[in-house]
């Protein structure tokens, strides 16, 4: 009975000398478990092939067009009156055709077409 008592008492000693360190090995499991699941949601997703942040995309980087010509953005200064409710409904309404247009649940809304990119 002493050497059951004595084994379980040097258990919980070995356990409360060592729990700051079983608390920092399970917190860098957990956290690794959690990146990897985002990581595979990540490329399974096909955000990244969107990414041009990469590393692999430094030349694309320069070939991107920027400008909307087009879009025009509603000022944010002036006053409001009749005049201008009314251009920002104009644009608005301009934008949500474009919007509308787009079959979101369809084949592909991702494909360059969809987006509004244009093909380089």
């Amino acid at each position: 009975m002493d050497e059951q008592l004595a084994k379980t008492i040097e258990g919980v000693s070995f356990r409360s000398k060592h729990r700051f360190l079983l608390l920092i090995v399970l917190s860098i499991l957990i956290a690794s478990i959690l990146v990897l699941i985002s990581m595979a949601m990540y490329n399974g997703s096909g955000a990244a092939q969107l990414d041009l942040s990469r590393p692999g995309y430094n030349n694309v980087r320069d070939q991107v067009i920027t400008d909307d010509n087009d879009l025009r953005n509603y000022s944010n200064t002036g006053p409001i009156n009749q005049s201008s409710i009314s251009e920002f409904k104009l644009l608005f309404e301009q934008q949500s055709k474009k919007i509308e247009t787009i079959d979101a649940f369809g084949g592909d809304p991702l494909n360059p077409q969809s987006l509004g990119i244009s093909a380089l």
